[in-house]
């Protein structure tokens, strides 16, 4: 384990202290997910949302190194009767949460900091002679 993830170990949060507030809180923040555009924004969302037919499936997408969502979506998904159901031409169809994606992965696995390629690296000496192992490592392409 790097020595950052170390530390972000030792702030963790207690989640389940929280897991029932968590779960609710999240489910009711989805539900409300539409207050927080402008108006004409809100008007054209309901407008798409009343032509879509079936429930909703909510998926998320995570540029967050930590699990902190991860907590909320697996918390959400054992109330997910809190999401609702809705009805669309006649049908009732219930409303779910479906995945969460980690673009950057994880700090427990995954570079954090890095660079793209070697012409990101303004100094290679660093790299020729003494941390040559650290190379690789840095370069992010190779590490994810």
């Amino acid at each position: 384990m790097c020595k950052f993830s170390g530390i972000l170990e030792k702030t963790r949060i207690n989640y389940g202290v929280l897991k029932a507030n968590l779960a609710t809180d999240f489910i009711q923040c989805i539900k409300n997910i539409i207050g927080g555009f402008r108006t004409e924004q809100r008007d054209t969302i309901r407008r798409s949302v009343d032509a879509v037919g079936g429930g909703f499936q909510y998926n998320f997408i995570s540029f967050n190194y930590t699990r902190t969502l991860d907590k909320c979506v697996e918390y959400a998904k054992t109330e997910v009767e809190g999401l609702g159901r809705r009805t669309y031409n006649g049908c009732v169809y219930a409303n779910t949460i479906g995945e969460l994606i980690h673009v950057h992965g994880y700090t427990d696995r995954d570079m954090v900091l890095g660079v793209n390629d070697e012409t990101q690296i303004l100094n290679m000496k660093l790299f020729e002679n003494e941390y040559p192992e650290y190379l690789a490592q840095i370069i992010k392409k190779e590490t994810n």
